[in-house]
């Protein structure tokens, strides 16, 4: 217990996660030697700026032989070396009772070359129907494939603006007011998942910094190609523009397709639009009284029916009016029809920058090279460890690897693997 209270006071890494039931006993991993296990840090060249640090602890009253590598990201959170999307990375713990047999070598190179499987020094590929149902769901199931199924929607509900009647338009009308109240809701959640988009693939790096780009996908994935990063932000961005208009439109066309129409009373049209609710010689009438309305307050203390100069009554203005006529129309049917055609012609530009990035995440998961991929000659470390390889008594059980400093006397490490202890 001393020795975990030393290793508690040491600067040593942070707790590990649960590995088992005896997690609870262990919180941290036990001491090597004066509370601090061995590690060895070193920068690996096929992920620029990460840092590995690997540790080997033994519990010798426990008998527990445990190992882990530790992971600082670099530049890119999302493409760690073990892809597991968290930097701790938990190898193993195992009985030193079933150990028989240790050899270890003194090497100079790089140390996370160890770690590669024969057959995994080149990217692996893999058929479609090996990917998991967890990709397939994303790959189908995006911010991208959700923004061009509801761009079909707003362009499909911009399209039932325009009345008909017996599958023949009829523009003499005005414009059909759910429709445009379908088409301002549709717009807005356009505009929110456009810009949701924008973040799932990692345009709003420039802004926040590379350190905090909110991104669901590796660059690997979004920058495949060198337009396509440049395309789907232009379409995003046109689209969501698209949307912010097609609000203000819809809603100025709802504002103005209601109107009044006011003649000289004395004229034939005056006549003709005038109530019975009006001043009139040899007409004894009161407002309030046998359906004689003349307005709140008229009517609430029984005035005499006004004698108004004009008379105006509400009208309905249509997108479309024959030329020559005094029609009065709403104005807005050129703007309708451009949003309508915009918005078909976006449609289309979501649905490719939808199949660009699928395509282009489908290929990185199965391992494809980038076609515009250049070789970044970086130096590659030149470390000085020695290399263990702890063999157990399951034929189940895999080989142990793992690295120590050069610094450490690879005998003793052996020795106490082996169970061979000094002080007995």
């Amino acid at each position: 217990m001393d020795s975990l209270a030393d290793a508690a006071e040491a600067d040593v890494p942070p707790p590990l996660p649960d590995v088992g039931d005896g997690a609870d006993l262990v919180p941290r991993p036990p001491p090597l030697r004066d509370g601090v296990p061995l590690t060895l840090s070193y920068s690996d060249f096929r992920w620029p700026g990460c840092v590995i640090t690997e540790s080997t602890a033994i519990d010798g009253q426990a008998g527990l032989l445990m190992w882990w590598r530790h992971v600082e990201p670099g530049e890119d959170y999302q493409d760690l070396p073990q892809a597991s999307g968290n930097p701790w990375h938990w190898g193993g713990c195992w009985n030193m009772s079933e150990i028989v047999g240790v050899r270890y070598t003194t090497m100079f190179g790089d140390p996370g070359r160890e770690f590669l499987q024969s057959g995994s020094r080149q990217p692996v590929q893999i058929s479609f129907w090996d990917l998991t149902a967890d990709r397939i769901c994303l790959l189908l199931l995006n911010p991208l494939s959700i923004t061009f199924a509801l761009s079909v929607v707003l362009a499909w509900q911009l399209s039932e603006i325009f009345p008909s009647e017996n599958d023949l338009y009829d523009m003499g009308r005005p414009a059909h007011e759910p429709a445009l109240r379908g088409s301002i809701a549709v717009a807005a959640i356009c505009a929110m998942l456009a810009i949701g988009s924008l973040w799932w693939l990692g345009v709003f790096s420039y802004c926040v910094g590379a350190k905090y780009k909110a991104t669901h996908l590796s660059p690997k994935a979004t920058s495949r190609w060198w337009w396509q990063k440049a395309f789907s932000e232009l379409t995003l961005e046109v689209f969501f523009g698209l949307c912010v208009v097609t609000i203000a439109i819809c809603i100025v066309t709802e504002l103005s397709q209601e109107g009044e129409s006011c003649h000289d009373r004395l004229s034939d049209a005056g006549r003709r639009l005038a109530t019975t609710c009006i001043k009139q010689v040899g007409i004894n009438q009161t407002c309030g009284v046998n359906g004689c309305y003349c307005g709140t307050f008229s009517d609430l203390l029984c005035d005499d029916p006004p004698l108004p100069e004009k008379i105006c009554v509400k009208v309905s203005r249509p997108l479309c009016a024959t030329g020559g006529t005094n029609v009065q129309t709403s104005g807005m049917h050129g703007h309708l029809f451009n949003i309508l055609l915009a918005s078909i012609v976006l449609c289309a530009f979501n649905f490719l920058n939808w199949m660009a990035n699928a395509w282009a995440m489908l290929l990185h998961w199965m391992g494809y090279h980038m076609r515009n991929s250049q070789v970044i000659n970086l130096p590659k470390p030149d470390v000085e460890y020695h290399r263990f390889t702890v063999m157990f008594e399951s034929p189940s059980e895999e080989s142990l690897i793992f690295n120590v400093d050069s610094s450490e006397d690879p005998e003793a490490v052996a020795c106490i693997l082996a169970g061979i202890d000094d002080e007995a």
